[in-house]
């Protein structure tokens, strides 16, 4: 009788995400969203989708 595997993660994620936006630029990113710029314009400045925005935002609002 072979012992079961006991596996670890199925995909573990990136250690380093080369893309994305830097830390230091998120207050700047968080100032535009409240000066009513849209996502998709902000998005396109960073290289980044709109959802990526999205999420930097309820992730400030969580921690606030």
């Amino acid at each position: 009788v072979v012992p079961p595997v006991v596996e670890t993660q199925r995909r573990p994620g990136p250690k380093d995400i080369p893309y994305g936006i830097p830390e230091d630029e998120w207050p700047v990113v968080l100032a535009r969203v409240a000066n009513h710029e849209s996502y998709r314009k902000i998005a396109k400045d960073y290289n980044v989708s709109r959802e990526t925005i999205r999420r930097l935002v309820q992730a400030s609002q969580k921690a606030s």
